[in-house]
């Protein structure tokens, strides 16, 4: 089975990345921890031995980060996250990939192998998800477009993955979780998670 691993990124500029994290350690600091949470992820993506798609948010990167490894670009097309997602889902599918997965690049626990699980669960279901502590998920997986479930949703609450999985069920689709993860939101979350990559 083809599997598309596409890695949503914002291009890392100062002052606009990890704006919660730069309310206690600047916007400098705040944008070094960014790029090492963007460099542990596409080594990771690396590892998984998946196509790797990286998807910026405003425009494609040529600087030495992104060219580590030999990874696709493009950009992100859409008004919010949900839409954004969804589009990148649509194109996947219409490139004939018979499964996509998404993530960001905000979880230090993220390995390989758990995009190796996710890959592997889509041969047999419909849609994967990584639950995150805060309620919402660092990893979804569908094997083809699922509008409903992205579109018009509202982000960053703590019912994100509930309100999914109901969606999911509703639509009598059926799915599997990862193991849940958390993800670098604060400085604490740096602070005590950094081991991973030092």
């Amino acid at each position: 089975m083809t599997t598309k691993l596409i890695v949503f990124l914002k291009n890392p500029e100062l002052g606009k990345v990890k704006t919660r994290i730069a309310k206690s350690c600047g916007e400098k600091e705040a944008l070094e921890i960014y790029q090492k949470l963007i460099k542990h992820t596409l080594d990771v993506a690396k590892k998984s031995d998946l196509k790797v798609e990286l998807c910026f948010s405003d425009r494609i990167e040529s600087e030495e980060l992104f060219s580590i490894h030999d990874f696709d670009k493009t950009i992100q097309i859409g008004s919010d996250l949900g839409e954004r997602m969804h589009n990148a889902f649509v194109d996947s599918h219409n490139g004939n990939n018979e499964s996509t997965i998404i993530i960001g690049s905000d979880c230090l626990q993220l390995t390989a192998n758990h995009l190796k699980e996710a890959s592997e669960a889509l041969n047999s279901k419909d849609v994967v998800l990584g639950p995150a502590n805060d309620g919402g998920y660092y990893l979804i997986g569908l094997k083809e477009p699922f509008e409903k479930l992205l579109k018009g949703k509202k982000w960053s609450h703590q019912n994100v993955l509930n309100d999914a999985l109901e969606i999911i069920k509703s639509a009598g689709l059926n799915f599997h979780l990862l193991e849940k993860l958390s993800d670098i939101d604060t400085y604490d979350d740096w602070l005590s998670h950094k081991y991973l990559i030092d």
